[in-house]
């Protein structure tokens, strides 16, 4: 669209696979107003996946919102947790997609 965005991470193959990876932290937890940030730039680009990580606990509605969205929504309490899942979500696509990378 021409709009310009700020994403943490993006990344895209040249299979014109392509994710968007947000990573918000808020000491109140995950809101509405934080997922807003992400739908704009997430129905401009749309990628082929996007993922939202936060240690941050999950307010009301927000994991509706995301799943409504199509966004992978990862909240642990640690890193070690959130890796883990992370690792998972990627092991997930890549069988899906018969190892092509």
């Amino acid at each position: 669209s021409g709009n310009v965005h700020e994403i943490p991470i993006y990344g895209k193959s040249s299979t014109e696979e392509s994710i968007l990876i947000f990573i918000k932290n808020q000491s109140d937890g995950i809101d509405q107003s934080d997922m807003n940030s992400i739908l704009v730039p997430k129905l401009d680009i749309d990628p082929t996946h996007t993922l939202l990580v936060t240690v941050s606990g999950v307010n009301d509605g927000v994991e509706n919102l995301a799943k409504h969205y199509g966004i992978h929504l990862i909240s642990e309490p640690d890193f070690s947790q959130i890796l883990s899942r992370v690792e998972e979500f990627v092991s997930d696509w890549y069988s899906e997609n018969g190892g092509k990378k």
